[in-house]
């Protein structure tokens, strides 16, 4: 018994070796299956590696990847592998392949195992889609040879190291066919057999294999022996060939009339049987480039690009090329698609939406900015005020010496320290009729001279040059006869003409917010306010700014920006502080310019700006010479920018309705300092304020002109926090000479910055 089960086991392991085994799946490494499951990806790079997730890829196994068209040329996209280092060590690797031309499809079989992988691109973020790894296979298909046709069948074999099943097709119906591994010979002539592996990606481990073809000759006689069965063998029909090509086109990875992002696709024909003729001037293209056209015999594969977004097609018609049978071929499928590119992944055009919002978000900054000012040196005279009432309290109270009423403080040279008409423009007329209105000495003339000028501008009939000068003398003769005074735009005093006091202001502003690499620009403003009994002032503020934004060298946006305010400061009786208040609107200008390539894109926007503050300033009397008064506020306004394309071509861009909030609070102090001199008033200042924005955020709808789909860009605030600094000295001379240098720095914290710099000079006329 236990012999016999000796010689049962040695027989086991003798036939062990002649069992067929079934040749096992190798599984994907770790670092293959993870780019499988990622798929796709936006940005300029990705990577795995071993020591952040324990990825390693194997020796053999082959990466593929597809990047599009990215926004910044000319730009490098690479296949990078190597090692991965300790954790905050950087890995060790390097590019294995590269290309410079987009969109582009990269691949490279590992030539050993690995533990770091990455696919980048230099210079921009590109999409990068058809992310896989998976195994190469090679297909064996074995010779048949020269085949008899009276043998009538014959059986190929064809096989794939990855195990997968291989697919025969036969490319020469009228000499041969195939069924399975079954080879049926129908005519003499040369038969081409092709084998075929498709791969089993996405969900398996392999890509497809290349074709291998097979043709061999096919004869109607064995060649020798004669007799009977070798007539019947020559006496078999040769069969004609009349049956046309067919012609069959498929975009790879794309389904006919769908919507895509991607301008370029690779396009695969395929025809039913061997031709010749057929090239790239064979094609039927709309709205499409054709290049990298290639193949031969039946398969053949080009690229091609759309050219504008829209609809694009591309098929074959019939009467191209022709079989070896000189049989032309028939008309194929249309294949088309709706080619429209992603807006959000155009930086040029995110960029300029975004700079549109940033220079808006200026203009509200900077709306209230003269008005402040104006606030603040209106805060001096409710100080000088609160000063006066208590010296005027003490002194009935006969007190002998009250401290600071009768110091040095109230000398000749600060009696006009805080006169409400404080210029910084100055204003002239070159028109004698405008000037002769707007001066301090208007035009004066007797009755009999104001006759005889008259006469002379009706004689002329407004033809001799000096036309408008004796208007303007009219006009100012006019004026002196009457009870009616000239309006002077450029007072020093504590008034001009019934009672109103004329104030400008003028700054430059550089530097760079959000978005904008660079910007400057200038404000003007002017200003009238009078008293409204002994507590209040109020007026009115015309203001003017223009401003400039580069967002990088080939793109710019300019704005234009007038407005109109009303603003009111008022002190409560018996209280130190002022309330504080504007209300305005303003029309919006924003014109930009950008560059694609070798075409410039350009806009002009119209909009709209309301604006409203509130605030509280505290007071202290003037007589002290070193003052520090809180304030505080509360800024509300929107800009609205109306719809506008762009012109340039087909790629100009439509850009929606933009609204843009504005809501901050600030806080502050006021510090100031006065000192008086033998000629005049010297007075540095100084003010910090944090100011919190509870703004939302911005939407914008954009589409290309010449496109349907609409997208939707988020414009974030990169910071809610905003300091503001401001250092100045102001000099007031005794005989009326006014100046000032002002430096303001504003910082939006994480979010850029802009620089304000004004300088006045201004004298009594």
């Amino acid at each position: 018994m236990d012999r016999t089960i000796l010689r049962l086991g040695c027989m086991c392991l003798l036939i062990w070796p002649l069992l067929s085994v079934k040749e096992a799946f190798a599984a994907l490494s770790t670092g293959c299956q993870a780019v499988n499951t990622q798929g796709s990806f936006t940005g300029s790079k990705i990577y795995w590696q071993q020591v952040s997730g324990g990825y390693t890829f194997s020796t053999g196994e082959t990466l593929k990847i597809t990047y599009s068209s990215p926004g910044i040329t000319p730009t490098t996209a690479h296949i990078n592998l190597g090692t991965s280092a300790a954790l905050g060590v950087p890995a060790s690797y390097s590019s294995k392949v590269s290309t410079t031309t987009f969109p582009a499809t990269l691949t490279y079989t590992l030539d050993q195992d690995y533990t770091f992988l990455m696919f980048s691109i230099d210079d921009g973020n590109v999409a990068m889609t058809d992310m896989e790894c998976r195994k190469s296979q090679v297909i064996t298909f074995n010779d048949p040879g020269a085949q008899q046709l009276s043998s009538g069948t014959a059986t190929l074999t064809a096989s794939s190291d990855s195990g997968l099943t291989v697919s025969l097709a036969s490319s020469t119906a009228g000499v041969c066919t195939v069924l399975g591994t079954t080879l049926t010979l129908v005519s003499a002539g040369t038969c081409t057999i092709t084998a075929s592996q498709a791969g089993n990606s996405p969900t398996g481990d392999y890509f497809a294999a290349t074709d291998v073809s097979r043709s061999f000759s096919v004869t109607a006689s064995s060649g020798g022996g004669g007799g009977e069965e070798e007539e019947a063998v020559e006496n078999i029909p040769t069969p004609v060939d009349n049956v046309r090509p067919v012609v069959t086109v498929s975009v790879l990875g794309l389904e006919s009339d769908a919507r895509t992002s991607q301008p370029s696709w690779r396009v695969a024909i395929e025809i039913s049987e061997v031709v010749t003729g057929f090239d790239i001037n064979d094609f039927l293209l709309s709205n499409l480039t054709i290049s990298e056209f290639s193949g031969s015999g039946r398969e053949f594969s080009a690229l091609v690009s759309s050219v504008t977004p829209g609809r694009s097609s591309i098929s074959v018609p019939a009467v191209r090329f022709q079989d070896n049978a000189n049989n032309l071929n028939l008309p194929s499928n249309s294949v088309s698609w709706h080619y429209e590119p992603d807006l959000l992944l155009n930086k040029s055009v995110t960029a300029v939406a975004k700079a549109y919002a940033s220079l808006a978000q200026e203009h509200l900054r900077n709306f209230s900015q003269p008005i402040n000012s104006r606030f603040a040196r209106l805060g001096q005279v409710f100080g000088r005020q609160i000063a006066t009432e208590a010296c005027q309290s003490d002194e009935s109270e006969g007190q002998s010496e009250i401290p600071g009423c009768n110091h040095d403080e109230f000398d000749s040279g600060d009696a006009n320290s805080f006169a409400l008409s404080y210029q910084g423009i100055q204003f002239t007329f070159k028109d004698p009729v405008m000037r002769s209105i707007f001066s301090d000495q208007p035009a004066k003339v007797n009755s009999r001279g104001l006759l005889k000028d008259l006469e002379t501008l009706v004689n002329s009939q407004g033809e001799i040059d000096s036309s408008s000068e004796l208007i303007g003398q009219m006009i100012g003769a006019t004026l002196a006869a009457t009870d009616l005074e000239p309006v002077d735009l450029n007072p020093a005093g504590d008034a001009s003409a019934a009672g109103w006091s004329i104030w400008t202001e003028g700054q430059v502003t550089v530097g760079n917010w959000d978005s904008v690499d660079s910007s400057d620009g200038v404000l003007i403003a002017i200003g009238s306010d009078r008293a409204f009994g002994d507590y209040a002032r109020g007026g009115v503020a015309l203001t003017a700014s223009w401003q400039s934004a580069e967002i990088n060298p080939n793109d710019d946006v300019d704005a234009e920006n007038y407005g109109l305010s009303f603003y009111g400061a008022m002190r409560p009786k018996g209280m130190a502080l002022i309330l504080e208040g504007i209300l305005g609107a303003a029309d919006l200008d924003i014109a930009s310019t950008r560059k694609e390539t070798a075409t410039t894109f350009s806009a002009d926007r119209d909009g709209t700006m309301l604006f409203s503050s509130i605030g509280v300033r505290g007071l202290e009397p003037v007589g002290r010479k070193f003052q520090i008064t809180p304030h505080g506020r509360f800024e509300l306004g929107s800009a609205k920018i109306d719809t506008e394309s762009e012109t340039g071509g087909v790629w100009a861009v439509q850009y929606g309705d933009q609204n843009i909030d504005h809501q901050m609070l600030f806080i502050g102090l006021d510090i100031n300092y006065h000192r008086a001199l033998p000629k005049g008033l010297i007075r540095p200042f100084g003010s910090a304020e944090y100011g919190y924005s509870f703004s939302s955020s911005e939407n914008v709808t954009m589409k290309y002109a010449a496109g349907t789909r609409s997208y939707n860009l988020v414009l974030e605030d990169e910071t809610d926090s905003t300091v503001r600094i401001q250092l100045g000295l102001d000099y007031v001379s005794n005989d009326g000479l006014i100046s000032a240098l002002v430096y303001t720095r504003n910082e939006a914290l994480g979010g850029g910055h802009s620089d304000d710099v004004r300088i006045h000079f201004s004298s009594a006329f």
